[in-house]
């Protein structure tokens, strides 16, 4: 049992040491019992026991049982504390002795070396003066000294090694009050941090970035993660210099954000470097933007020459075809219809070579590839090129195996490589010369070979014989005229199938012979029938007389002399043709007259108002008439590949270029006609 403190009835209150206010305990023996055997905090009453003025000793009077899992010590009571601990500290008796003296009461933390705990203490007197009896209230802070103690020797570590850094390194703590910086913190921004005063941020900030530095710290601290801002500041010397803003959280070792601890290193060569950058990139995107626009005011000023060059050389072209068609060979008319035609024709061509080569410098020819057999392609473009060989008398011979020599092309682009190879051959060789065409295999490639006994090319000119506008005869006196595009056009169209072109010479007069390499293609399965070519060069294909007769055929057209010679072709050839002037006009017939009474509509697509995209969409969409119930041909000047390809996916079935042959609208008519049978 606890000793009695005092015979009085009443008990006395441990906090003032005066009796209680009734006779009668507020509270049992056994409540306080409880309650002061369950306290947390260790708990004593103490005799001091002085020698003269000073305290030398004190027996303890009574413990809780928390004093013995805080200090160590059992069965103390009525025992002296020197007794126990012989060489305890001269300093407790001091601070309790005082108490015992003067009644006030005291708190204070300090180390029991004899017992290598520290502890906090509340001690105040009880009893009477006389009694010199002191109670003690102390909780065992050995724990948090042992981290405080960590916590400061890791500090002075930082510090150390934060002030051998030559950027600038500082401490905030959780509200954001700088806590410690560096000594290059001081240099850098020309302040003495031995007062241990530190400016502000915004004394030291650009004001355009004071506002960006605030609101990111705020969110740092706020949701206790790093910071990391590229900010302005003003260095000792008065230079803006650019610094680096990055910080990471700091946490107690009970886990508690604590706050941020970051440097700010000088990048300011580093920013200059990427502004630089950043400025070279902006003036290439400039430079690239400038360039794609200027690509593109002349893909436009091409389609609209072409257009305009086109449409007028249509009805040069056409109307000297028909009447050469009723003009006899010896008439006095039929040499100039003649040299009208055929020059119509080269026009043609050179405004084809020119856009030709446009479209695929910028990369807009897309390749349809399929399983060829290249000894049909050279076929093909003989077809196209035996009246020119025959009218200068010319011997023109192939050469090829028996069995197909297959790769993989668009046949459209490959004949248009073969045309432009024998086209010039006829061209430089003279009267009575030989052509010799030989396909043969080597090495997993099929060659087509180009031989003629022409005027040769000069050995200086060889290497120049693919560049654009590159002619071996370049003066005004030269014999053969040309832009000198085809065979840059062929070098262009071989290298996107994945081959080589070549050329060589024995010199002037000596002729020459161009060698296209292609890979050859070994299928793996029977070779699929190939496509029919829909816009092979037939300028010089003759047809059946009549080709459509029976058809009722819609013209549309805004020109009235192209209307008219559209009207004029298509008669000729058996069709019934109804004109209109416009689209609108054009809608209004089919409303009126009803889609059956068309067999197909031919219309321009670049008119007034309502353009020739728009007529079709309406047709098919507003009207509801599905291609087979009413087919369709573009007629138009837009003759690029990009056009056509519009024109398809438009709902057209057919596109035709201008200027066109009798021939080529007639393939044209009829193909629209087949693709939805």
């Amino acid at each position: 049992m606890d000793p009695d403190l005092s015979t009085s009835t009443t008990r006395p209150d441990l906090a003032t040491g005066l009796p209680a206010a009734s006779a009668e305990p507020f509270l049992d023996p056994g409540m306080y019992h409880e309650i002061f055997h369950n306290l947390d905090a260790g708990f004593c009453v103490i005799d001091m026991v002085f020698d003269g003025d000073q305290a030398v000793d004190y027996v303890f009077r009574m413990t809780n049982d928390a004093f013995e899992r805080y200090t160590g010590l059992s069965d103390v009571v009525n025992v002296s504390i020197r007794g126990m601990l012989a060489d305890h500290e001269q300093e407790w008796f001091d601070r309790y002795g005082h108490v015992a003296r003067t009644g006030n009461r005291i708190h204070f933390e300090m180390q029991a070396k004899a017992l290598r705990r520290w502890y906090s203490v509340d001690a105040f007197r009880v009893g009477q003066p006389e009694q010199a009896r002191v109670a003690v209230l102390f909780m065992d802070i050995t724990e948090r000294k042992r981290v405080e103690r960590e916590l400061a020797e890791s500090e002075a570590r930082f510090s150390a090694l934060a002030d051998g850094l030559p950027m600038p390194v500082w401490v905030l703590d959780a509200q954001g009050v700088v806590r410690f910086v560096n000594s290059a913190y001081g240099e850098f921004f020309g302040i003495d941090i031995s007062s241990g005063t530190v400016s502000a941020w915004s004394e030291l900030l650009h004001p355009d970035d004071l506002s960006i530095f605030q609101f990111e710290l705020a969110a740092a601290l706020d949701e206790q993660r790093g910071l990391h801002a590229l900010v302005r500041a003003r260095r000792h010397d008065g230079q803006w210099r650019w610094i680096e803003m990055t910080a990471t959280p700091r946490y107690s070792a009970d886990g508690r954000f604590i706050g941020l601890a970051g440097s700010s290193p000088d990048v300011t060569e580093q920013r200059e470097i990427e502004l630089a950058r950043e400025q070279l990139l902006e003036s290439e995107r400039s430079a690239r933007n400038e360039a794609e626009s200027m690509a593109r005011l002349k893909d436009e000023f091409l389609a609209t020459l072409s257009h305009e060059l086109r449409t007028p050389l249509t009805t040069i072209l056409g109307w000297s075809e028909l009447l050469l068609q009723r003009v006899e060979e010896g008439h006095p008319n039929y040499k100039g219809l003649s040299v009208i035609a055929s020059s119509a024709r080269a026009q043609k061509r050179l405004i084809s070579d020119m856009l030709d080569l446009s479209s695929m410098l910028l990369g807009k020819v897309q390749l349809e590839v399929e399983s060829l057999d290249l000894a049909e392609q050279v076929r093909e473009a003989l077809n196209t090129q035996e009246l020119a060989a025959e009218g200068k008398d010319q011997v023109l011979e192939v050469h090829a195996p028996s069995t197909p020599c297959l790769v993989l092309g668009d046949a459209t682009r490959l004949q248009q490589v073969l045309w432009n190879l024998l086209s010039n051959a006829i061209k430089f060789t003279p009267a009575h010369g030989r052509i010799d065409v030989t396909i043969e295999r080597d090495d997993g490639h099929v060659l087509v070979s180009v031989r003629d006994s022409g005027d040769g090319i000069a050995a200086e000119f060889l290497p120049h014989l693919f560049g654009r506008f590159r002619q071996a005869d370049g003066t005004t006196t030269r014999q053969h005229g040309g832009l000198g595009l085809g065979l840059a056009i062929v070098q262009q169209l071989v290298e996107m199938h994945g081959g080589q072109v070549s050329a060589t010479s024995g010199g002037r007069g000596k002729g020459a012979t161009f060698t296209v390499r292609l890979p050859e293609h070994v299928p793996d399965q029977a070779r699929r029938p190939r496509r029919e070519l829909r816009r092979r060069l037939m300028s010089e294909q003759i047809i059946e007389a009549r080709a459509l007769n029976g058809l009722r055929l819609l013209a549309v057209e805004d020109q009235p002399d192209m209307l008219d010679y559209l009207r004029r072709l298509l008669e000729e050839q058996g069709a019934e043709v109804v004109t209109a002037g416009s689209a609108t006009d054009a809608l209004a017939l089919i409303d009126h007259r009803g889609h059956a009474r068309f067999d197909l509509m031919l219309t321009d697509i670049g008119m007034p108002g309502m353009d020739g995209y728009g007529l079709i969409r309406t047709v098919r969409d507003n009207l509801g008439l599905d291609a087979a119930a009413l087919p369709a041909v573009a007629v138009t000047a837009l003759a690029r590949d990009d056009d056509r390809k519009r024109a398809l996916d438009s709902g057209f079935q057919e596109h035709l270029a201008k200027p066109y042959s009798v021939a080529q609208l007639v393939t044209a008519v009829r193909a629209a006609r087949e693709s939805v049978e």
